[in-house]
């Protein structure tokens, strides 16, 4: 008789899963490149340097570490912390880089990762995204097997068009959030490859990873990211024609978001764009209108204010269309801004709807150049569209576009009104 034995036991101690090495490098000429394209002069130098110290010590042996720097390294970067202007946030994390520097055998992992961290996390806000790529992941290689710091350089990475870096992160979050039950970042981190995959066009690989997204967050009661998942799977509809759908899918992310949820805005924006391309443009305008508050980085305000331009226009309200394209326009092109395809198509959008073919044209030329550097293939195509179109003197959006259908109208307005009464409660309560 065959003994059951050995099996019992695989079942109670399944071997370990090795977690493949990530993507490290993109296309910097040099390790930290990037850092010194987003800063110039001493602060440049200063966080490059701080950044190759963290990564030379991380990739040393820990028994190799002693005397890994030069007798007084430390005192000298501390005369450079004292001489470059740096932001007050950014001096105490520094100093713990310094510190490195004087003890590299002695130093805490876990506090350098969390000085890498914080460099990163104030480059994210200063829209420095090579710099906050960098720093996430020198955390992440200090030799930590945190899952929510791998899928944090996965975002980063995505946000920056590095796919090929950004997949290796968010299936090592997934494999790191496995082993050590932290069941949010492995949902997250699912998520996150399914938003890759709608940013690269590949519909049926994101459904497959934001439904293993949504069942994780389900069955762990993981209220937030269900409404991130149900929010992405209803932008997976509508890319796939799957208009009814996708109008549940907002209602019920809208629900599992409730008022104060961080991304409820950008959710009440990505409806507004599906009720403007069915040409419900008074219900897409009422929440736009409500949006404008809840969004801080120039980007963003400026794709807000593009989509108020085309709805004005679907409208026949000049006035509001010109203030908002105007504003736009302005916005995305201003220093400090991400110069963004997806802008610059909705710019052609709306001057499209106006029938100001020699402007539509130009900005679309300009949506498909940045949607080509940054490989989105889907904003490029639909910019080529609507390029081919204005030069013809015509524009989909005014000559062939049927009537919303009626059961679209009516679950628009009420969901708008929905929209409206949470953003409000969600900007009344900041």
């Amino acid at each position: 008789m065959k003994s059951t034995q050995s099996k019992a036991v695989s079942r109670r101690a399944p071997r370990p899963v090795r977690v493949p090495p990530p993507l490290t490098r993109g296309d910097e000429k040099f390790e930290g490149s990037s850092v010194l394209t987003e800063f110039e002069g001493d602060f440049g130098i200063l966080l490059w340097q701080s950044l190759r110290n963290v990564l030379l010590w991380s990739s040393t042996d820990p028994a190799r570490r002693k005397g890994l720097f030069a007798s007084g390294a430390e005192e000298r970067r501390r005369v450079k912390l004292l001489s470059a202007e740096v932001d007050d946030a950014l001096r105490a994390p520094l100093a713990v880089v310094a510190r490195l520097l004087a003890d590299p055998a002695g130093a805490d992992r876990r506090r350098v990762s969390s000085a890498c961290l914080k460099i990163a996390d104030w480059a994210e806000k200063n829209e420095a995204l090579a710099t906050a790529l960098a720093f996430t992941q020198a955390a992440a290689l200090t030799g930590s097997n945190d899952a929510r710091i791998s899928y944090a350089v996965g975002r980063i990475a995505r946000q920056r068009a590095e796919y090929p870096r950004a997949e290796t992160w968010f299936r090592r979050a997934i494999l790191l959030g496995r082993q050590g039950g932290d069941w949010e970042s492995y949902a997250l981190a699912f998520g996150g490859l399914g938003n890759l995959y709608i940013q690269r066009g590949n519909f049926p690989a994101a459904h497959k990873s934001l439904l293993r997204a949504y069942r994780a967050a389900k069955r762990k009661g993981l209220r937030g990211v269900q409404g991130m998942t149900l929010h992405d799977l209803f932008v997976v509809a509508l890319k796939r024609m799957q208009f009814r759908d996708a109008e549940e899918l907002a209602g019920a992310a809208l629900k599992a978001y409730g008022p104060g949820h961080p991304r409820l805005p950008a959710l009440g924006h990505d409806v507004t764009v599906f009720w403007i391309n069915q040409g419900c443009y008074e219900p897409a305008l009422t929440v736009l209108a409500a949006l404008r508050p809840h969004f801080q980085r120039a980007v963003d305000q400026a794709l807000v204010l593009a989509h108020m331009a085309i709805a004005a226009a679907g409208l026949g309200d000049r006035k509001t269309y010109e203030e908002s394209w105007k504003a736009a326009s302005e916005l995305v092109a201003g220093p400090g801004s991400t110069r963004s395809a997806k802008v610059y198509l909705a710019l052609a959008d709306g001057a499209a709807m106006m029938q100001d073919w020699e402007l539509a044209a130009s900005v679309a030329k300009q949506a498909i150049m940045l949607a080509d550097a940054r490989e989105e293939a889907e904003v490029r195509e639909q910019a080529e569209t609507r390029l081919a179109e204005v030069q013809q003197g015509q524009s989909v959006l005014t000559s062939e576009k049927e009537s919303a259908e009626p059961w679209m109208v009516g679950h628009a307005d009420d969901l708008a009104d929905s929209f409206a009464r949470s953003l409000q409660m969600s900007a009344a309560a900041r």
